[in-house]
C-alpha cells in the first residue's frame, strides 16, 4: 500500500479499527454501521469507501443499520446510493433484518425507499414469512397493511402461516406465538396451501414420519384449537395415505385423537398399507378405543 493510503486512514479516530495506520477495507463501512458510528461511516464515505461494501458474511452497512434499528444512519445510507436489495450469504436484506429486529420505522423507511414489501429472498423467502418465524404481530401487521401477500410459498412450500406454526412448536405456546397465528388465520391464510397426496399442516404438526411428536401435547392442542376451524383438514392423506389421526395414534396424543374426532376425523380410512388410525395405537391402548375407532370392515 502506498504511504498515501496510510495517511487517508490515519484521519479516522474509530477504535473499532484494528490499527488505524493501515490501508481503508471495503469492509470497514458495514463495520462502523454495525457499531452505529453515523459519524464515521460519513467520514468513510467521504474517503471513498463504496457504500455497497460488505463484511465477511456478505453484509453491507445498510443491512447492519436497519438490523440495529439506526433509523438516521438508514436515511444516510440510502441517501448516499446503497443497493436496498443486496443480500448476505445467507440470505438476509436490510427488509428482513429490519423485521427479525422488530424495527417499524425502519421497515416504514425502507417501503417508502422504493423495497417491494414482498422483495423476494433466498428460496423464495419473503419478509412476511421471516417476520412470522420470529412471531413478531406487530411487523405481520405492518406488512400485511402495507399489501403483503399471505399466500406465498417459498420454494420448500413453506407459507407465512406454516413459519409461525412451526416457532410455536419450537418455542412452546405463548400466547404472543399463538397470537401470530391468529393473526394469519383471521387475514385468511392459507391453511392447506401443499399438494394433494403431500403432508398437511397438520401432518407436521403431529410429527408424520418422525419417532415422536415436535412439542407437547399442550402446545399442540393450542395449535390445533385455532387450525381445525379455519379449515385445517383432519382427513387430508398424505404419501402414505395417513391422516392426522393416524399420526395422533402413532404418537400416543391421547386428546389430540380426542380433538380431531370432534372435528371430523375418519377413523376408518386406512393408510397404503391398509392400517387404521386405531392399528397404530399401542396395544395396551387398543380395547379402550375399540369401540370408537376400531375396524368396523377393512376398505
Amino acid at each position: 500500500a502506498s504511504r498515501g493510503e496510510f495517511e487517508l486512514a490515519e484521519l479516522l479516530d474509530w477504535p473499532a479499527l484494528a490499527h488505524p495506520g493501515r490501508a481503508l477495507r471495503e469492509a470497514d463501512l458495514a463495520r462502523a454501521a454495525r457499531a452505529g458510528d453515523r459519524g464515521t461511516v460519513a467520514r468513510l464515505l467521504q474517503l471513498g469507501l463504496p457504500v455497497d461494501g460488505r463484511d465477511e458474511r456478505g453484509a453491507t452497512a445498510l443491512i447492519h443499520a436497519a438490523g440495529a434499528g439506526q433509523l438516521a444512519l438508514v436515511t444516510d445510507l440510502i441517501g448516499a446510493g446503497a443497493a436496498t436489495d443486496a443480500a448476505t450469504q445467507s440470505g438476509a436484506t436490510a427488509l428482513s433484518a429490519a423485521c427479525v429486529s422488530g424495527h417499524q420505522a425502519v421497515i416504514g423507511l425502507l417501503l417508502e425507499a422504493g423495497v417491494p414489501v414482498d422483495q423476494p429472498m433466498r428460496q423464495g423467502l419473503t419478509p412476511l414469512m421471516v417476520a412470522a418465524s420470529v412471531l413478531r404481530s406487530e411487523i405481520i401487521e405492518l406488512l400485511l397493511a402495507r399489501g403483503a401477500r399471505i399466500d406465498t410459498r417459498a420454494q420448500s412450500g413453506l407459507t407465512a402461516l406454516e413459519a409461525a406454526v412451526l416457532s410455536v412448536l419450537n418455542q412452546g405456546a405463548e400466547e404472543s406465538g399463538l397470537a401470530c397465528v391468529r393473526l394469519l388465520l383471521e387475514r385468511r391464510a392459507p391453511v392447506e396451501s401443499a399438494p394433494v397426496g403431500q403432508p398437511g399442516l397438520l401432518h407436521r404438526l403431529l410429527g408424520a414420519d418422525q419417532n415422536r411428536p415436535p412439542a407437547t401435547e399442550e402446545t399442540l392442542l393450542a395449535l390445533l384449537r385455532l387450525l381445525l376451524p379455519r379449515g385445517a383438514d383432519p382427513n387430508r392423506r398424505d404419501e402414505r395415505g395417513r391422516t392426522p389421526l393416524h399420526w395422533a395414534c402413532r404418537h400416543s396424543l391421547l386428546e389430540v385423537v380426542e380433538l380431531l374426532l370432534a372435528h371430523g376425523a375418519d377413523p376408518q380410512v386406512p393408510d397404503v398399507l391398509r392400517q387404521l388410525p386405531w392399528d397404530l395405537l399401542p396395544p395396551k391402548l387398543r380395547p379402550q378405543y375399540a369401540s370408537r375407532i376400531g375396524p368396523r370392515g377393512r376398505r
